[in-house]
């Protein structure tokens, strides 16, 4: 996974339409150019690391002085994957998942995914994660039929004494979400923010695949694995 594009902005700084439906050139541009474009959503709770990740996927910067966003930001990243460019706009929320006034179509219409962080020294992070989930859900007119991935991310999983929340809890809150479990950290582990970024990157590209393609896609699986186990 290359990246091609780095831009950061703050959401007042910047004209989030063209992440709608065709409402602007640039949009037009990017789907005449075969740019995929992906709006992911960051929430969790307080001082769990959302900024942290997203500066980590999209600068590849930490600062262990970051102060808590009082304002939902926008991170721009184009990167190429599947051996296509895709655009990804990653909106940092803040604590509580509120629509703000005039950006509401902005921010949760059309979203592709939600990653949902959670503190695992602090056990309050991951309670409150079902309920700032649901609250995004409600925003982004999500019910059991949507498809789009959803993962639970457990940060800094490198302060191992001051653990409060092992995985196996963790698991299972997961399991409740109906969502799939990693665990990460801003901080020392460069790879696992971009792991978990890939992944879920290739989930919603998978989801948006005819059915042929998805075939083709687990042809070439099976045909690697028995390739690599014979």
């Amino acid at each position: 996974m290359s990246n091609n594009l780095k831009v950061y902005s703050s959401l007042k700084d910047i004209d989030l339409k063209f992440i709608g439906e065709g409402k602007s050139d640039l949009e037009n541009s990017n789907k005449q150019n075969n740019i995929l474009e992906y709006k992911i959503i960051v929430i969790g709770d307080s001082l769990t690391g959302k900024t942290s990740f997203c500066n980590r996927f999209v600068l590849d910067e930490f600062d262990l002085e970051i102060k808590p966003s009082k304002e939902t930001n926008c991170y721009i990243k184009t990167i190429t994957l599947f051996d296509k460019e895709i655009k990804v706009f990653l909106l940092d929320l803040e604590t509580n998942p509120l629509p703000i006034e005039g950006y509401e179509e902005q921010i949760y219409k059309n979203v592709n995914g939600i990653i949902v962080i959670y503190d695992i020294t602090n056990n309050d992070s991951l309670e409150k994660s079902e309920k700032i989930l649901n609250q995004a859900k409600k925003y982004c007119k999500l019910d059991d039929n949507n498809n789009i991935p959803i993962i639970l991310v457990g940060n800094k999983n490198d302060l191992k004494f001051l653990r409060n929340i092992n995985f196996a809890d963790a698991q299972q809150k997961a399991n409740q979400l109906n969502c799939e479990l990693k665990e990460i950290n801003c901080n020392k582990d460069i790879e696992n923010v971009h792991d978990v970024m890939k992944h879920i990157i290739s989930k919603i590209y998978y989801n948006n695949l005819n059915e042929e393609e998805k075939e083709k896609i687990k042809n070439k699986a099976k045909q690697f694995y028995e390739n690599n186990n014979n």
